[in-house]
């Protein structure tokens, strides 16, 4: 008989990532569930700061809404020593906003190849979340030629989106054979 339904297992999109920017810096973002509300998870550790992202499709789809992001949580090793060091239990701050907004986006998570795909500044596609990830579908060419006898053929651009995407990999603990899934409860 397998063991018990796990977090994990529900929303697979739980857990620990890596992030490598253009210049081949990593970082280390989590994403966690919200403590009141199952269907909203929390990204934590990208440098635009800490953002939520709704489901919308069981189980790995989610739309971003537009809102301004919070400062980032302090890594748990940090928050750890802060413990240890005082007599006293310290108070967890409110949630202060960075002062950048990021606009409407859509986060899926290739439950295959453990990747993690978000885009942001693309209003999410209720159709096909998918289409604006060109990894992740395949597609007509989204470019169309205008051909005209006088003159050189020309390429025209559709739809096109000026938005960002992130590739993110999940971390997988080797040692239990399940991806790592830590985060505030």
């Amino acid at each position: 008989m397998p063991g018990a339904l796990t977090d994990e297992m529900t929303f697979p999109v739980l857990g620990q990532y890596e992030y490598a920017d253009q210049d081949g810096n990593t970082s280390n973002i989590t994403i966690y569930r919200d403590e009141e509300n199952k269907g909203i998870v929390w990204v934590n550790g990208l440098k635009l700061g800490k953002f939520r992202a709704d489901l919308k499709a069981s189980p790995a789809t989610y739309k971003i809404p537009v809102q301004k992001t919070l400062q980032n949580d302090v890594t748990d090793s940090i928050e750890e020593e802060s413990i240890t060091s005082s007599a006293t239990t310290p108070v967890k701050p409110a949630p202060r906003f960075t002062g950048k907004s990021i606009k409407e986006g859509t986060m899926i998570l290739d439950t295959t190849a453990q990747k993690l795909y978000i885009n942001l500044g693309a209003k999410f596609d209720e159709k096909d979340p998918t289409a604006i990830f060109p990894e992740l579908t395949v597609t007509e060419p989204v470019e169309e030629v205008i051909a005209d006898t006088d003159k050189k053929p020309q390429v025209k651009k559709k739809n096109m989106v000026k938005s960002t995407t992130y590739v993110l990999t999940k971390i997988i603990d080797a040692s239990q054979g399940t991806t790592s899934a830590t985060g505030e409860n």
